[in-house]
């Protein structure tokens, strides 16, 4: 199947199945915006070689998982939460985030504790 783009938008989902991209090897666009979504599972979109933009703009506050955002080509992420786009500039630099940064915070600061800050980098670690 060529399918390019895939559009879920507005559809109340609150899970993602690791499978849910199987077989879309040609999909270029996903748009999740505005669903429940509550967690983005690591490397769902690992299999996306093809992905050239995510649309994750959503109502409430949700966790993006390290390793989340593994496709290379990512070009442009839409979103309106900030830790997210550290999320994916810790794998990529240039990729083009649309969260506005929320002064003072940066990406070296969104965990303020050290303790947390190191089971953050090891937990991460051990998940790759």
């Amino acid at each position: 199947m060529h399918l390019q783009q895939l559009i879920l938008a507005s559809n109340f989902i609150q899970n993602l199945l690791t499978s849910l991209f199987d077989g879309l090897h040609f999909l270029v666009h996903v748009d999740l915006s505005y669903n429940r979504l509550s967690v983005i599972n690591i490397n769902i979109f690992d299999k996306l070689k093809s992905l050239k933009s995510i649309n994750m703009i959503q109502d409430q506050r949700m966790v993006v998982l390290f390793n989340s955002f593994q496709s290379g080509s990512l070009k442009l992420l839409l979103t309106t939460d900030f830790r997210t786009c550290c999320i994916a500039h810790f794998s990529w630099a240039n990729i083009i985030c649309t969260a506005n940064k929320q002064w003072p915070h940066t990406c070296g600061n969104l965990i303020m504790n050290r303790g947390l800050k190191i089971s953050v980098w090891i937990l991460s670690f051990l998940i790759l």
